[in-house]
């Protein structure tokens, strides 16, 4: 039904829509939702792929069918930016949850990634806000990002949650030691005050 060139670029397609759909499902595991704007963008996406279908069965020139192809490849990387926007946002909000929590010498305790989630995070933050700015290195730098480092980053930011029933255990132990502690001054100044008092009777006596 088709020719060479036109299978071609549809199997480059599929695995090019693939790709997306994994960066947006890391994502939306992450966060437990959707991310919508980047749903949206994938609609479009195959909007566009079946123009391209339709134009093709119609045998219309391939320069304009191309055209269908460039606008989808678009859509996927703007769905790539936004799934890969919301999980950077989703776990540095997180990560602040801890730490206000727990405090960050808890956290820095009981979380063995806790320099390098960090940096990880800030490291994304800056390529995301370098991508506004330098928008022809806005794809070169959405892939590395959408690569190992992502996954990296996520699998980095998992433990960081797992670690958070250790880190409450930690919290409740030092609070517990802290009351006791409290209560230990308290009692030692009660006895202190007694003692005076019956050394001051003793003496008016």
């Amino acid at each position: 039904m088709f020719d060479q060139e036109t299978r071609d670029i549809l199997a480059s397609s599929v695995a090019f829509w693939n790709d997306t759909e994994k960066v947006l499902k890391e994502a939306e595991q992450l966060r437990g939702e959707l991310v919508v704007p980047a749903v949206s963008e994938l609609r479009y996406a195959g909007r566009k792929l079946v123009d391209f279908t339709n134009s093709r069965l119609a045998n219309e020139e391939m320069v304009a069918s191309k055209k269908h192809i460039y606008d989808y490849e678009q859509c996927c990387i703007r769905a790539r930016h936004d799934a890969v926007d919301a999980a950077v946002m989703y776990m540095k909000i997180y990560y602040i949850h801890m730490v206000r929590t727990f405090g960050i010498d808890i956290v820095h305790e009981c979380y063995q990634h806790h320099v390098e989630l960090k940096r990880a995070i800030a490291i994304v933050e800056q390529r995301v806000l370098l991508s506004r700015k330098e928008r022809h290195l806005r794809v070169d730098l959405y892939s590395e990002i959408n690569g190992d480092g992502l996954t990296e980053l996520i699998n980095k930011f998992r433990d960081l949650v797992d670690s958070e029933e250790v880190a409450a255990g930690i919290r409740r132990a030092r609070d517990r030691e802290h009351r006791v502690a409290i209560s230990a001054f308290w009692i030692g100044i009660a006895s202190l005050v007694v003692g005076v008092g019956f050394g001051l009777f003793s003496v008016l006596t």
